[in-house]
């Protein structure tokens, strides 16, 4: 029998596929949703009928009320916590970006106790491992700065769309931003417009612990028990040559995938070659 079902706990969250399958958690990155990963999550399902799969919004993001603070990593990984012992723990927890390394946190949490929360895989998906931004990963800043700047609410989505490409972020950019947007005094349409979904204050505490946990550190703590596949994109950004040999050398069991001809956004340029990179989970 299949599912659908969409709840409103702690953390805004969606399950779909096998209702008593394999449990594959996906968590997004920052400044997405869950709403961003619908199609992939969609697509696995067809290609694994076998799995039930959640997407989640993490705190700050999506359809999540106000939670409180201290925004951290070690925060988001405590709201999941919480989300597994209503809708129980996965076996699985694939995680992009800021995700990824919310993931590894949940990872090394779980290789503390002897049930591992029954954790079984992580996939992180082109997430960087350094407690320090690389070149060429300061659009994130950027954006998160125009989320700022940008008078709310704005008229349409494509007053938001045309707000970004102003300021030189690339159209795609624009475009997944209007996924956060929600519709503000809809029963007074002469005062309607968009707003801003996250809470953007929350975001930057986030972010800003992103870069202070070491990935790298957080390797050593999980169990060998649980599998490791850290995703790297041919055209990301988030990875060098360097970090592939410090893998090798110190974390020969990781397995470090390359997606060729994909950049960061990796469910979006290249989702068929993804999906079948991860192979059976």
């Amino acid at each position: 029998m299949t599912f659908k079902q969409e709840s409103l706990a702690e953390l805004a969250y969606k399950q779909s596929g096998l209702a008593e399958g394999k449990r594959v958690w996906i968590l997004h990155g920052i400044m997405g949703s869950r709403q961003n990963w619908s199609r992939f999550a969609r697509h696995l399902g067809l290609a694994q009928p076998h799995l039930s799969i959640t997407t989640i919004d993490l705190r700050c993001h999506g359809d999540n009320v106000h939670i409180e603070g201290p925004h951290t990593i070690a925060a988001c990984v405590h709201d999941l916590l919480a989300l597994g012992e209503l809708i129980g723990r996965p076996q699985v927890v694939i995680g992009h970006s800021f995700g990824g390394k919310v993931a590894l946190q949940y990872a090394a949490d779980a290789s503390k106790v002897s049930e591992r929360y029954s954790l079984e895989t992580v996939w992180t998906l082109d997430s960087p491992l350094e407690a320090a931004v690389k070149p060429g990963q300061g659009e994130v800043a950027r954006v998160i700065e125009a989320c700022g700047l940008i008078t709310m609410p704005q008229p349409t989505r494509q007053a938001v769309i045309e707000y970004f490409t102003e300021r030189g972020f690339a159209l795609g950019i624009a475009q997944w931003m209007t996924t956060n947007l929600k519709r503000v005094n809809v029963h007074q349409p002469s005062q309607s417009g968009f707003e801003w979904k996250f809470d953007l204050q929350g975001i930057k505490s986030l972010i800003a612990d992103y870069w202070r946990v070491d990935g790298w550190s957080l390797l050593e703590e999980v169990t060998p028990e649980i599998q490791l596949h850290l995703l790297r994109a041919e055209r990301g950004l988030r990875w060098t040559e360097a970090d592939a040999q410090r893998m090798a050398k110190f974390h020969p069991h990781i397995e470090i995938p390359l997606l060729k001809d994909s950049g960061h956004w990796v469910h979006i340029e290249q989702l068929e070659s993804l999906i079948t990179l991860l192979g059976a989970l």
